[in-house]
């Protein structure tokens, strides 16, 4: 199928002529359901929530943007950081113009760094390379599964008391790494080697949550990485009917070989099926030659393999907002949106929970092609052209569909031009994604 992600990226140099590319959509042809995308605010909350333009901002991170899932770091009982059980205004402030900028409540997912220190082996939630330590407590030689579900019970009832219901939980942000210098929690897949199980903690929470009216739905494993089967490692030995679906993060590879994901993107989806898979975290970082642009093209190569090859149900971008990157990032003399911001945008500005993939085959290996279709009808299709000459498309969407919408974005470190709308008329069906460009077309 053209649109599935699997094909060499190559091509002819510049020199030659555009690609003459037909994208043919299949309503009738469905895949996974969308969950929905999202960023996460974990860390820097204050720097939005305090930010002097935060009323300008909040249009452009939820309404312009429109993302669907928020992530939050878990904040409940923490001990270092002087973040008391009340110390949430942030993420109360943010939620609250989320809301009011979306026009509903996000979702929201929240994932743990790690338990309070009580509960640590180490006493402490931030972890400094001390493998040995950097886990649960034991008590009387036997790890503290039970205060850990405790501790999560506690931790959702406390949210929904300061009207944050939670939505989504992890119950440990990556598990399988020992973070230099901040706060983690190692759990093996079952406990065993010094460490206490994944496992057992999953059923723990589970147990601790069996009688709340509405209790959030368990995401997991959430590791840092998919290659060398780590997601499979601790799938195989937790109970899946714990969970609602399967979290995980891309670091450790590759990011700026997209392709180089697919063998593990595809081991994934046939180790947790039927689950939703959520990719929960990845970003690019600073990068170079420019930190605020560099990775955006990247990005949305990352996302449309995630969705046509892994069959995820959610990309979660890392950072929503941060001091010199993320999707928008926090300058000295204000904000900057970054070209990852518009990657993103192309995806979930005109999608919402509950849209269904269907098939969006192209004539161009060249041209990833996927489309989504609402309850309502909607037709959302985004190509983007990851070969090195420009693609005139032809969009067939079938039952005499018109577009509402279409917006261009090309990616280019030096002169990126963003969001520039495209005519959307009866003769609109035919336009060129130029290389590293990325077209949304959208069917009310």
């Amino acid at each position: 199928m053209g649109g599935s992600g699997g094909a060499p990226v190559t091509g002819s140099g510049g020199a030659q002529g555009p690609i003459e590319t037909v994208v043919t959509v299949d309503v009738e042809s469905t895949h996974q359901t969308l969950e929905g995308f999202g960023a996460a605010i974990a860390w820097y909350q204050q720097s939005l929530a305090n930010h002097e333009q935060k009323d300008e901002l909040y249009p452009i991170l939820f309404e312009d943007l429109g993302i669907d899932i928020l992530r939050l770091r878990n904040r409940y009982q923490r001990t270092e950081q002087g973040d008391a059980e009340s110390g949430i205004a942030a993420e109360i402030d943010i939620v609250e113009g989320a809301t009011e900028s979306l026009g509903h409540r996000p979702r929201i997912l929240m994932s743990s760094w790690s338990p309070p220190g009580p509960l640590k082996a180490s006493g402490l939630e931030r972890c400094t390379d001390d493998a040995g330590t950097c886990t649960l407590a034991r008590d009387d030689g036997e790890f503290v599964y039970d205060a850990f579900g405790q501790y999560w019970r506690d931790s959702v009832e406390f949210y929904a008391d300061s009207g944050i219901p939670v939505d989504y939980a992890s119950i440990q942000n990556e598990p399988d790494y020992v973070p230099p210098d901040w706060e983690g929690c190692v759990f093996e897949p079952t406990e065993s080697g010094g460490y206490p199980g994944y496992d057992r903690a999953l059923e723990a929470v589970a147990e601790h949550w069996a009688d709340l009216d509405a209790p959030p739905r368990l995401l997991g494993p959430e590791t840092a990485r998919i290659h060398e089967e780590r997601v499979e490692a601790y799938f195989q030995w937790l109970d899946p009917a714990l969970l609602y679906g399967v979290a995980h993060h891309l670091y450790g590879g590759e990011w700026e070989s997209p392709d180089s994901y697919l063998d593990a993107m595809h081991g994934v989806r046939r180790a947790v099926e039927p689950l939703p898979i959520f990719q929960t975290e990845f970003a690019t970082g600073e990068g170079s030659p420019d930190p605020l642009l560099y990775g955006g093209f990247e990005i949305a190569w990352l996302i449309a393999n995630s969705l046509l090859d892994e069959g995820a149900a959610s990309f979660i971008y890392w950072e929503l907002i941060w001091p010199g990157s993320g999707l928008v990032a926090l300058t000295q003399d204000g904000y900057t949106i970054r070209d990852q911001y518009y990657a993103m945008r192309h995806f979930s500005r005109y999608t919402d929970p509950g849209d269904v993939r269907v098939d969006a085959d192209s004539t161009s290996a060249f041209l990833r092609t996927t489309a989504f279709l609402s309850e309502d009808e909607r037709l959302t299709v985004v190509l983007l052209n990851v070969g090195s000459r420009p693609q005139d498309v032809t969009l067939e969407p079938g039952a005499g569909r018109m577009p509402s919408t279409i917006v261009r974005t090309v990616f280019d470190p030096g002169d990126s031009t963003r969001w520039e709308a495209l005519p959307s008329n009866e003769d609109s069906l035919t336009f060129q994604v130029p290389e590293h460009g990325i077209v949304t077309a959208v069917f009310e």
